[in-house]
């Protein structure tokens, strides 16, 4: 089974150190209207209870903390094509990165 964590909506879900991050159903409701995202490169740190990406709405810019510290392994590549879609990031096959522990 694998282990999971979370830090204000965002979860890490860990499987063979690698932690797939991403969003609560209810943080992913407040962030239905997203019109941009900016989001870590591979290769960068990230530190437990940083922030690792913004999302800017129609009403705000919300900051997503990290739950894990490590190395951001992958990146969701439809979300810089697609900002909404942050919505549909709910679990760990729809990640919106992956973090090396």
């Amino acid at each position: 089974m694998a282990d999971k964590k979370e830090l204000e909506g965002v979860i890490a879900e860990v499987k063979d150190e690698i932690a797939y991050i991403y969003l609560s159903k209810d943080k992913a409701e407040e962030l239905s209207d997203a019109s941009f995202v900016e989001l870590p490169k591979a290769g960068t740190e990230v530190k437990e209870g940083e922030q690792f990406a913004s999302v800017e709405t129609a009403k705000s810019v919300e900051s997503l903390k990290s739950p894990v510290s490590g190395v951001v392994d992958k990146v969701s590549e439809e979300l810089k094509d697609d900002p909404s879609s942050i919505s549909q990031k709910t679990s760990a096959e729809n990640f919106i990165i992956t973090v090396k522990l």
